[in-house]
């Protein structure tokens, strides 16, 4: 589920890395097509506004003003594309200015998840620089993630196994829970083992990353804005910006550093590479124009604190949990989370969601935050006059899961995470979708790096690390049947205000009862063939009503739709045996050339990875 990134607190940022300039200054007036958004009044109510002001860290107020216009702005854009120039051009011929401007083999562009990539690549012996926007440091709000998951840290070489050990400052034993209210005032619970029960530092983490990469000779260039992209037969070239007096605010998704505040440009310069991989996030400008800056098909709201006091139980973690119908009033399915702080003892962060369309009939982070309020006493048995704030969380999480993976446009670019529409539709979570793809990605970059004269870099070749995966697409339902729509009250017109409580509860009952390795890969974002099979069929024994209840609240044509990302799901599966048994033929006979090798094996990554095989890499299950 859900697991935004800490609000950042409004700090001057003071230390400049960004090399001096060898190249000719640009115009500072682009901005991203979503930052241009200035600041809308919407004000808070007396207790919100008192909320707001009690937190012991940043300046949730002005923050909370930023996201609301920004998340406005993106309620209300159409395809319209920014004025030109746009701000990833291709050019018939090279592009590298001079032989003294500085040129890596890989550009990482967005350094919070990126420097993960980074390193990795780095370790594999090529020359990588990280281009952040502001101080690459990881936040004070703790990341829940599973201990599986992070192994792909020491894999890739990124971490050692004791720096792993440090990173981690809670873990819980109990299983979380997950519990749905029905209409008869029932709260039903199960639990689940071993699922977002490790708390990680991001502060430590991002440092340690920072450090290992550069001890191996990567290079880090701080406080540095990406301005405009040039891609040509030579290189990829940027253009990055100084920036000077910069203030930041808010929570823009996985990953991002947050909203923009004030900043003052300085000198530009340049920067090439063989390949740019586009770490920017959601929000990336890179990402934006490939999907012609269509809107997002959902967008999960997300809002919630960080509070110390006197809670009742602070041993186990909520991994969904909702105990409201859908409220009329915002025609929103509230769902919630809930872990236990490490750090100090009587901390717990709580958070509060909704998922629902990218319409200007949805409602605002300050509504939410309204919301948030109004419930959490009930939802925590607390009261909040004996709790102390120490910082505010929300933000916006858009998903385009009907045409994810975001589709490569042009040469020597790979956008990865949320940029590249790999984050799961249901849970938005940035950091395991990055653990989840590590390996992927960086094994499939160092195959195209190898070839000296860049042939597996261009836009083609590198549609390859993003084909078609249906265990990502089949996702995109489940988002949709957790979605209420501007106006609606109800599940459909078969379905009470219950009604997704029900559903889910079906959902999550069937798989608990089938076992971890049919429950555990769902929770952790991976869809499996033999598991949502099996679930299916366990759901249509146990209540054959519900789903011909659903179909109306979903619509004909998403369920088709999602019929054929099924059936996608399951052969995939079977082409796995098929495609390994082709390699193995082909590799002892010695007649696949270095491209027939890269794209088999990136063929054999997508059946894996897209039939939700790779389950089995990460969390030792089969099902």
């Amino acid at each position: 589920m859900p697991l935004p990134q800490a609000f950042i607190p409004t700090v001057p940022l003071l230390r400049l890395r960004c090399p001096r300039s060898h190249a000719r200054r640009r115009s500072r007036s682009r901005t991203s097509y979503l930052m241009t958004a200035s600041p809308q009044s919407q004000t808070p109510s007396p207790r919100l506004e008192a909320f707001l002001n009690s937190s012991e860290e940043g300046n949730p107020f002005l923050g909370l003003q930023r996201a609301d216009a920004a998340f406005a702005a993106l309620k209300s854009r159409t395809r319209t594309p920014p004025k030109s120039p746009p701000f990833v051009q291709t050019f018939p011929t090279a592009v590298r200015a001079s032989n003294d401007a500085p040129h890596f083999d890989v550009l990482v562009a967005g350094g919070t998840l990126g420097v993960f990539y980074a390193t990795a690549l780095q370790a594999r012996g090529w020359r990588v620089a990280v281009v952040e926007r502001g101080p690459l440091v990881g936040r004070t709000q703790e990341w829940n993630i599973s201990r599986d998951e992070l192994q792909a840290l020491v894999v890739n070489s990124v971490l050692s196994e004791d720096q792993l050990a440090k990173i981690i400052v809670t873990e819980f034993t109990e299983p979380g829970r997950i519990g749905f209210a029905s209409q008869e005032g029932e709260q039903r619970e199960l639990g689940a083992s071993g699922v977002l029960n490790i708390g990680v530092a991001p502060d430590k983490l991002v440092a340690m990353a920072k450090d290992n990469f550069e001890r191996i000779g990567g290079v880090v260039m701080e406080f540095c804005k990406v301005e405009q992209v040039e891609v040509g037969p030579d290189a990829v070239k940027i253009s990055v910006g100084k920036r000077k007096n910069l203030t930041v605010s808010g929570s823009l998704g996985a990953g991002g550093v947050g909203l923009i505040g004030t900043e003052e440009g300085g000198e530009d310069m340049s920067v090439s590479a063989r390949v740019l991989v586009d770490a920017m996030g959601a929000f990336s400008p890179i990402a934006a124009q490939a999907r012609n800056f269509r809107k997002p098909d959902g967008v999960c709201i997300t809002v919630g604190s960080c509070m110390t006091g006197d809670w009742p139980a602070n041993e186990t973690g909520d991994l969904i949990y909702s105990f409201q119908p859908i409220d009329k009033r915002r025609s929103a399915q509230y769902f919630w989370e809930a872990f236990p702080v490490g750090r100090e003892k009587a901390a717990r962060t709580t958070y509060m969601f909704t998922y629902g369309p990218c319409a200007e009939g949805r409602q605002s982070l300050t509504e939410a935050l309204e919301d948030y309020l109004e419930y959490l006493p009930t939802y925590q048995g607390i009261r909040m006059e004996e709790m102390a704030l120490k910082r505010v969380l929300f933000g916006f999480f858009p998903s385009y899961y009907r045409d994810s993976p975001t589709d490569v446009k042009f040469d020597r670019i790979l956008s990865v995470g949320d940029a590249g529409g790999l984050q799961s539709p249901i849970s938005f979570g940035g950091f395991g979708c990055c653990l989840r793809h590590l390996s992927r990605i960086s094994g499939a970059l160092d195959e195209a790096l190898r070839i000296k004269n860049d042939s597996l870099l261009s836009k083609e070749k590198l549609q390859t690390l993003q084909w078609y995966l249906p265990s990502l697409s089949v996702s995109g339902l489940f988002n949709r049947a957790m979605s209420v729509q501007p106006g609606q009250t109800t599940a459909g017109p078969l379905l009470d205000e219950f009604g997704i409580n029900e559903v889910l509860w079906s959902n999550m009952k069937a798989m608990s009862d089938l076992g971890e390795d049919v429950q555990r890969p769902f929770l952790q974002d991976i869809v499996t063939a033999g598991g949502l099979t099996k679930t299916l069929a366990s759901m249509a024994i146990r209540n054959p009503v519900l789903a011909i209840k659903m179909t109306p609240f979903l619509g004909p044509s998403e369920l088709i739709s999602w019929s054929g990302h099924f059936f996608a799901l399951i052969s995939y599966s079977f082409a796995i045996p098929a495609l390994l048994g082709v390699r193995s033929l082909l590799e002892r006979t010695s007649v696949l050339s270095d491209t027939q090798r890269f794209l088999l094996n990136r063929m054999i990554d997508t059946a894996i990875y897209g039939s939700g095989k790779d389950a089995e890499i990460h969390f030792n299950t089969r099902s």
